[in-house]
């Protein structure tokens, strides 16, 4: 038990490391690689807010797979969007970081 005690005190006593990211990119491609992620962002929620819209709307017949295929791709777009923001979100620090 001891072993397990002094374990966790070195652990929660450490200091966290700054590690930097080599991205292989320079200022400019990291820009440029930023600016076209944040046109696929804005492309991606305008897709996500027009599925879920049509998801709501739909009526008759073709409700339930409609409704169920919608559902899927919206959700779907919207993990797309954490990803695409948490990308830009890199980039940035990285730039910040220099």
């Amino acid at each position: 038990m001891g072993h397990i005690m002094s374990t966790t005190v070195k652990v929660l006593a450490s200091k966290p490391q700054v590690e930097s990211i080599q991205s292989g990119l320079d200022e400019s491609a990291r820009k440029k690689v930023s600016g076209l992620l944040g046109d696929i962002l804005g492309s991606t929620y305008r897709l996500l807010v027009k599925t879920h819209v049509h998801h709501r709307n739909i009526v008759g017949p073709p409700f339930p797979p409609l409704h169920a295929m919608l559902e899927e791709q919206y959700e779907q777009l919207f993990e797309a969007t954490d990803l695409y923001t948490e990308g830009i979100a890199r980039l940035a620090s990285r730039r910040r970081s220099q």
